[in-house]
């Protein structure tokens, strides 16, 4: 029979906020300082590598609090910018110019036509569906894991039809109502800290390849734990 979720955290669960915390600080690293290559790619990849430390941050605060679930829309940040950043290693120097010259360029074109240029939003003049397919070599990987979740997290994170499951709790009794979450739970949190995780490695691992100085060694140690009451889950 499945149960609510609980509250306050319990089990495997009431550590999760705490594993997903210390992954962020393996990732700034010893005395949050992080350093790179002197090249506009490695630039851009540390800003990156920051944003999604924070990021990271962010889902552990969220979860500790009792809404694991509302940080959805931080994950599927960690997502895109994965793919964003795996994108532009493809060919670094010329993306990277592309990048850095993006916000100059949009603000511009807001300005005269009242709106956002072509490619909206994005720097590449894509989203991150079509980044994604046009990943290669050791990258399509990710592409593929991108295509595999990201539109249920964009259905979560725009309260979509499908999402509205994630709010609503099984009755624990034949004949009782099912129970709304509007209040702190579990739920979610495992699942979330996982994805969160094994994002952000992956984000470090094509930051690292564009010169960003990252012990991947200790990264992957805190994201194997973040995600082991997941994968449990998953295996039982």
């Amino acid at each position: 029979m499945q149960t609510a979720p609980v509250w306050p955290l319990r089990g495997l669960e009431a550590n999760l906020p705490d594993q997903v915390a210390a992954l962020a600080a393996a990732i700034r690293g010893e005395g949050s300082r992080l350093a790179t290559s002197d090249t506009l790619p490695g630039r851009v990849a540390l800003l990156f590598v920051v944003r999604t430390s924070r990021n990271l941050d962010a889902v552990a605060h969220l979860s500790r609090a009792g809404f694991a679930a509302d940080s959805v829309g931080i994950v599927r940040a960690i997502l895109e910018d994965t793919v964003a950043l795996a994108y532009l290693a493809d060919e670094p120097e010329a993306r990277a110019e592309a990048w850095a010259t993006f916000a100059e360029k949009r603000a511009a074109t807001s300005v005269a036509s009242a709106g956002p240029p072509d490619g909206g939003a994005w720097w590449s003049g894509m989203g991150p569906t079509k980044m994604a397919k046009k990943l290669r070599g050791r990258h399509r990987q990710i592409g593929d894991e991108l295509l595999t979740v990201y539109w249920r997290l964009c259905d979560d994170t725009h309260g979509s039809p499908l999402s509205a499951t994630h709010y609503v709790a099984p009755p624990l009794e034949e004949g009782r109502l099912p129970q709304l979450l509007a209040g702190p739970s579990s739920h979610r949190v495992a699942e979330l800290s996982a994805l969160g995780s094994i994002c952000a490695t992956r984000l470090c691992s094509v930051a690292e390849e564009l010169g960003v100085l990252l012990d991947l060694e200790v990264i992957i140690e805190c994201a194997t734990a973040a995600m082991g009451p997941y994968n449990a889950g998953r295996s039982t």
